[in-house]
């Protein structure tokens, strides 16, 4: 073996050992260090909600490496808000949070006690109001078991997406809507009309044909088979 083999394996060794030093000390900055960690967080989407309230419920701490950060852990816990249908979360480096989030709309409302409780879409019940909001219909539906989740009871999700399905103009001329079981679903207008609407099935079909028909004379309007609707 020649003299300079220990030499030569010993500046290998200390290459090795200066390139393991340094892949730790890069994997320590990326993974486990602030200096790529959450600085900035921005939230998109609000309108109800204060982005210090959707900041707080993510949960993010300062610094938190962005490496490391489970975005979906944080979409979760900002879903658990009442007001917000759905957030995502994004990263950017070195230091920047994106939330965006989207809040849930009202389509109706239903008393509540000594106030009121708006819905959305779903039928999930949202958010406590005291006055009743107006441009909206209450919906008359029976009262969910004390331990059904908000938005499971089957006859109000169906009032809910009937709701939905209107226009905006035409929400606003209802008074209510009213349904004891998912078959049975009847609108009731400010003027004292009604709409007997069915099932909440072809729902886009029925809000399409209604305009035109509330045109006509008479104060019963059917619309619960949308290949023969009339009124009388």
């Amino acid at each position: 073996m020649s003299a300079g083999a220990p030499l030569l394996t010993g500046r290998r060794l200390a290459w090795l050992g200066g390139a393991a030093v340094l892949v730790a000390v890069l994997v320590w900055v990326l993974a486990f260090s602030s200096l790529l960690g959450a600085k900035h967080i921005q939230v998109n989407g609000t309108s109800v909600l204060t982005k210090q309230a959707v900041t707080t419920a993510a949960g993010i701490g300062t610094g938190a490496p962005l490496l490391r950060l489970d975005t979906e852990a944080v979409a979760r816990r900002i879903e658990q808000l009442p007001d917000v249908a759905s957030a995502t979360v994004n990263t950017r480096l070195p230091g920047t949070v994106t939330i965006t989030v989207r809040e849930r709309e009202p389509v109706g409302f239903v008393v509540s006690g000594d106030g009121f409780m708006l819905v959305d879409k779903t039928g999930r019940q949202f958010r406590a109001v005291t006055a009743a909001p107006a441009g909206l219909p209450k919906f008359v539906i029976p009262s969910a078991p004390s331990n059904a989740q908000p938005g499971a009871d089957a006859t109000g999700q169906g009032v809910a997406s009937v709701a939905a399905a209107l226009s905006t103009k035409i929400r606003s001329q209802l008074t209510s809507i009213n349904s004891q079981n998912p078959s049975s679903i009847t609108l009731q207008l400010t003027d004292g009309r009604w709409v007997r609407w069915g099932s909440a099935e072809l729902n886009a079909q029925k809000a399409a044909l209604l305009p035109a028909l509330l045109q006509q004379s008479g104060t019963v309007f059917d619309v619960s088979d949308p290949s023969l609707v009339y009124s009388h």
